[in-house]
Formats: structure tokens, sequence, C-alpha cells
């Protein structure tokens, strides 16, 4: 009865994978080790490990500093107004 067979841990994560789901699952196992560590270390008076240092990337990209005068437009065609719009369903029908 105190024995834990394949079998048995087949059934227990099967029934964990219809209750929890196969995204939920990796989460559940991660926090429940993580409980158990920290059970452990608190029945031995261990300290907690120290928080590794944050990570800080440098920026590899160089800043430019661009000019400050007023950008420059582009001429802006001049469509004579009095041209007339013709469009395909006035287009007379080819035979």
């Amino acid at each position: 009865m105190g024995e834990l067979s394949p079998l048995h841990i087949a059934v227990v994560v099967i029934i964990g994978l219809l209750v929890f789901g196969p995204k939920k699952l990796p989460e559940l196992g991660r926090g429940i080790g993580s409980g158990l560590r920290d059970f452990r270390r608190g029945l031995s008076g261990e300290a907690d490990p120290p928080a590794p240092a944050p990570v800080v990337e440098a920026i590899s990209t160089p800043i430019v500093e661009t000019a400050t005068t007023a950008p420059v437009q582009a001429p802006v065609a001049q469509v004579p107004v009095d041209a007339p719009v013709t469009t395909a369903a006035d287009a007379p029908a080819a035979e």
C-alpha cells in the first residue's frame, strides 16, 4: 500500500492533465516544487539564497541627432478643375 508504482504516477498525471490542462500543469509543478523547497529550508534553518543581480543591457544602437530645420515638402501636383472626371461606367461599351 505504501509503494508508488509507475502506473500510480501515470494515473495522477492523467488526472492532473484533465483537471488543470496542459498549460497550467507545468506552472503547478513549479509552484509545488518551490513550496517544498522553501518548507525544507524553513525546517533546516537555512537562510534564503541571495537574489540574483538584475541584468542591465547596454544600448547598442548609437543615438543620432537630426537636423532641426523644418522639413521640406514636395510640391503638390495641380489638377485642372475644368477637366471632366470619367469613370468606367461613363466609358462607351466596346463591341
